[in-house]
């Protein structure tokens, strides 16, 4: 019988329960713990710019295809597509309707607040690679390998890879010891407390880069313009 495919480990700003989010020391230690990927929330200073500079073959980057970019406006998914073609995309969101309507044709991967995949519209993602964050909680961890989730993102990835560990030991018998009551005794995850969320969520994002149904797109360039 094939091997069980359970969810890859990534590490939210690294291992950020043992050390501050997006240090060395948080990578560091959630690359030990044998975390697959890192999640890292990048901001834009005023006197700051990051610049990847890899050897090329081909005369593509090498690192760029490695690197998965995090988009939660669709005003960005243009800049992404014109400024780095060679990346993938994902969505990060706390509302499944909205990634659907706004993302579905231009990103790969769905990545989605545990709360948005607890709803019963959470299950209307099949075609995409879907990402779930922030799981920090055994009985969070155990629901998203009953969604088949692909990544779970977590603060404590030394905690998801023993229980992962466990689960191709005995799968059954580990996924049982954790019920699905907290699904209904939780307020977050009913709709009044979702659907308000997700209206924060966008009225925020909506403030900062425009609304999501009229943006103004980026000028036309390419990659190598910009890292030449």
């Amino acid at each position: 019988m094939a091997a069980r495919v359970l969810p890859e480990c990534w590490g939210h700003r690294g291992a950020s329960a043992t050390f501050p989010e997006n240090t060395l020391a948080s990578f560091e230690a959630a690359i030990r713990d044998g975390a697959e990927g890192i999640e890292s929330g990048l901001i834009r200073e005023r006197k700051c710019l990051l610049t990847i500079k890899e050897p090329r073959q081909t005369g593509k980057p090498n690192l760029l295809p490695r690197i998965l970019l995090g988009l939660w406006h669709p005003r960005f998914v243009a800049f992404a597509k014109a400024r780095l073609p060679y990346c993938r995309r994902s969505h990060i969101g706390v509302s499944t309707a909205l990634a659907r309507k706004y993302f579905w044709n231009d990103v790969d991967v769905f990545s989605m607040a545990f709360a948005s995949l607890a709803s019963a519209d959470g299950s209307k993602t099949a075609g995409k690679r879907i990402m779930v964050w922030t799981v920090n909680k055994p009985e969070h961890m155990m629901e998203a390998v009953r969604w088949g989730v692909d990544v779970v993102l977590t603060d404590v990835t030394q905690k998801w890879l023993e229980l992962r560990g466990a689960l191709q030991v005995d799968y059954d018998v580990m996924l049982s010891r954790y019920g699905r009551l907290f699904l209904w005794t939780t307020w977050q995850f009913y709709f009044p407390a979702m659907s308000s969320w997700e209206k924060i969520t966008r009225i925020h994002l909506e403030s900062v880069a425009g609304p999501f149904d009229h943006f103004v797109l980026p000028e036309p360039t390419t990659i190598n313009s910009r890292i030449a």
